[in-house]
């Protein structure tokens, strides 16, 4: 078996919720994070939350809270190359802040076809969700850890660099919705009532 880590993306700038940290929004009483937390948590070995600000209400769920390596780069790939600097796995899962009914076996999925390629990420039915993504360490191997590269990038177009391959996940897509906005919670609450 796999030793694995699981790491909670939650350090954007959260533009287009008006700046606001979306990962701790409350949902239902409960921060938006701690529902990817509570999903997530049986899926890995040990969890790290990725966070750039408010890192000392991150830490209070008693899990360790890392830091982006590269202050001038902006986005999810920065957070997920980053969290290898903290990490001794050889595989690691990422799961963005903002989507709060990940499935509960889209871990064990995407593990089942590791031998596929290095880097597996959630494609449903409707569209890629690149930030739902399988990684081996040794693609940061690969990697030059130049930070001026690390903005030419978005998800999709590096990992298909590195021989990254999506795996389709037929489930509802309530469990893959993302929670971007204002209205996007609203809605939320009226699609799936907890």
């Amino acid at each position: 078996m796999d030793v694995l880590t699981g790491i909670i993306l939650t350090g954007g700038k959260s533009l287009r919720m008006n700046g606001k940290d979306k990962g701790l929004i409350s949902l239902y009483g409960m921060p938006l994070y701690q529902h990817v937390l509570r999903r997530l948590k049986p899926q890995v070995n040990n969890i790290i939350i990725n966070a750039n600000r408010n890192i000392n209400i991150y830490k209070s769920s008693g899990y360790a809270v890392i830091q982006d390596s590269f202050k001038n780069v902006s986005g999810p790939l920065c957070g997920i190359i980053s969290s290898f600097n903290f990490i001794n796995t050889d595989w690691a899962v990422f799961c963005p802040c903002d989507t709060p009914n990940i499935p509960l076996n889209f871990v064990e999925k995407l593990l089942k076809n590791k031998h596929i390629a290095p880097i597996l990420w959630v494609r449903s039915k409707i569209r890629d969700h690149p930030t739902m993504v399988l990684i081996n360490r040794k693609i940061i191997k690969l990697y030059k850890l130049k930070e001026n590269d690390l903005n030419k990038y978005n998800l999709i177009d590096f990992f298909k660099r590195y021989g990254g391959y999506p795996i389709l996940f037929i489930d509802s897509e309530l469990l893959f919705y993302n929670i971007n906005t204002q209205i996007d919670l609203k809605n939320y609450k009226n699609l799936y009532k907890y």
